[in-house]
């Protein structure tokens, strides 16, 4: 079982952020807070940066950290500093 907890910016006050367990990559996909990143008609896909699940956009032009995952190792690139691996 893994788990991922929502990433929210600092400036973002009265939320609470969402943490989830999944067993599989699509439970993962299928979570509402994750999902929503990839309903962008410029989405292009998901990646992971350290512990960080990050959406990519534009064909990696640019990105946002969806939440900090427990164990990092899901099955998606790995993405470090730009560079799609």
């Amino acid at each position: 079982m893994n788990r991922i907890t929502q990433y929210r910016p600092a400036f973002f006050e009265g939320f609470e952020n969402e943490s989830k367990d999944f067993e599989t990559l699509l439970d993962l996909m299928e979570m509402p807070f994750v999902k929503r990143f990839s309903d962008d008609p410029t989405f292009f896909q998901f990646v992971v940066s350290g512990e960080s699940l990050m959406a990519t956009y534009d064909k990696g032009a640019f990105w946002l950290v969806v939440g900090e995952l427990q164990d990092s190792d899901i099955g998606l690139p790995k993405w470090d500093g730009g560079n799609i691996r």
